[in-house]
């Protein structure tokens, strides 16, 4: 059987890159996001935690940059920083700071809004790939032969327009925390499938700061700090980039 059209909810992280796998297997993959995506790397409501910093793991690097061609060149062009993560961070440690020393995994430091906006410009390359943006999953559309299946989803636009439904091969959830399929799969009368949760310990602050600092330089003598507006650690504006640094000065436990 051909593979036609896979439908994906939610047009966050998860959403694009589920979108551009599903995009090399489906003549057509349609993303359904509930935001209309900013102009360039702007905060948008369905993603309130991208004011927070962000760092771009080795491992996310290398993927992303896999399924998007041109994506670290562009991030670097557009104002990421690359760090290396044995040199340019500051480790505490229960014995003590860490030494400081080049190893072979670097990452970026980037905002969450750069990352995104990327994603999304290398994405809308695809032509087999459509984002409906201003638009609410309200449904399933189901069909009944010898059992109870899903072929679509219901959709209701924001703006205008009447409610329609997308019919799908393939149906993703990404929509994260605001799932509704849990309800939508009760309202079928079937029974919840098994859930696979993977436990993390995480601490995260979200008191707003003026600086944060998060790397220092190789000698220890001196630390990097990020501001969330103002210049890059080089004294130059970034347009596209809302990670910012410029003033520079020991970290108390280093002087």
């Amino acid at each position: 059987m051909a593979k036609q059209h896979a439908i994906v909810i939610g047009g966050s992280m998860a959403g694009l890159c589920a979108a551009r796998v599903l995009s090399g297997f489906y003549d057509k993959v349609t993303v359904i996001d509930r935001d209309a995506y900013p102009a360039g790397a702007h905060e948008r409501p369905g993603v309130p935690q991208s004011r927070h910093v962000h760092a771009l793991l080795a491992r996310g690097r290398i993927e992303l940059d896999r399924l998007f061609t041109g994506f670290e060149k562009t991030m670097l062009e557009r104002g990421a920083i690359e760090i290396n993560f044995g040199s340019d961070f500051a480790t505490l440690r229960p014995t003590g700071w860490a030494v400081r020393r080049p190893n072979l995994i670097t990452t970026l430091f980037a905002s969450r809004v750069l990352i995104e906006a990327t994603i999304r410009e290398l994405i809308r390359r695809l032509s087999n790939v459509e984002l409906i943006e201003r638009a609410d999953a309200i449904g399933f559309e189901t069909k009944r032969s010898d059992s109870l299946g899903v072929t679509g989803v219901k959709v209701s636009p924001r703006d205008s327009g009447a409610p329609f439904t997308l019919t799908g091969d393939l149906i993703v959830d990404a929509s994260g925390r605001s799932t509704k399929c849990p309800a939508w799969i009760e309202a079928m009368g079937l029974p919840m499938p098994a859930e696979t949760v993977v436990a993390m310990v995480q601490s995260e602050s979200g008191e707003p700061a003026e600086r944060l600092v998060v790397e220092g330089n190789l000698d220890r003598s001196e630390c990097r700090e990020f501001f969330y507006r103002g210049r890059d650690v080089s004294g130059r504006r970034r347009s596209d980039d809302r990670h910012d640094g410029g003033n520079r000065r020991p970290l108390s436990a280093e002087r």
